[in-house]
């Protein structure tokens, strides 16, 4: 039996689903962060590396805390906590697409190879 055949015949219990739905998830939203990024700095002619997340108005680092995707931005009310400088909206719409959209990728390829 094929390895996709098999892992499609495998049978999950349901916290094996959900986790790995949330896994999933979690990690759509990490690659809507990276490409928020993208989006921010490209355009601008800087890196995507160097240096970290910063406020495009008053530049200061992001804290660790403040970088979790949607979560930050929602406990920190949209707003920079240095400055108050107000985080546009796009930036967790962006990132609750990549989300929704790698949760429904994965749910698509899991089912074809359940076929």
């Amino acid at each position: 039996m094929a390895p996709a055949a098999v892992l499609a015949a495998t049978v999950l219990s349901p916290f094996g689903v959900a986790f790995l739905a949330t896994a999933t998830f979690a990690f759509g939203l990490v690659l809507g962060s990276f490409a928020n990024v993208v989006i921010a700095r490209v355009p601008r002619g800087e890196s995507i590396v160097h240096p970290g997340s910063h406020c495009p108005s008053c530049e200061a680092p992001v804290r660790p805390r403040d970088n979790i995707p949607v979560v930050s931005w929602v406990a920190l009310h949209g707003r920079c906590r240095d400055c108050g400088w107000s985080i546009p909206a796009r930036y967790p719409l962006i990132e609750l697409t990549f989300g929704v959209g790698v949760l429904v990728a994965a749910v698509t390829v899991y089912a074809f190879l359940a076929l």
